[in-house]
């Protein structure tokens, strides 16, 4: 402790001195938090990156189809929504189209 006292302040030297150091004849293992079985997968990591995402898509989804519009019109707003119609801003930054 005597070498982290000279180069951390006093505050950090006493978190560290409070880590818990476990015996060596236990083995580490490496566990992911984010799934059910302590597995990493990539679709596991998508999902823990996207969680959020997929929750504001799902309300917004319910709102558009539990509306009381015409079908056509819940699949323009949900396409509108999504970013999957082409609106004058985007025509004009993909082509230079001014609308």
């Amino acid at each position: 402790m005597a070498k982290l006292s000279m180069l951390f302040q006093p505050k950090y030297v006493q978190q560290v001195d409070q880590i818990l150091i476990l015996p060596r004849d236990v083995e580490d293992k490496l566990i992911w938090m984010k799934s059910r079985n302590d597995s990493f997968s990539i679709k596991g990591a998508y999902w823990a990156l996207n969680v959020n995402r997929f929750m504001e898509c799902n309300e917004l989804w319910k709102l558009i189809w539990n509306s009381d519009l015409h079908e056509r019109l819940k699949c323009l707003r949900w396409h509108i929504a999504r970013g999957a119609l082409s609106t004058g801003d985007e025509l004009d930054n993909i082509f230079g189209i001014e609308v």
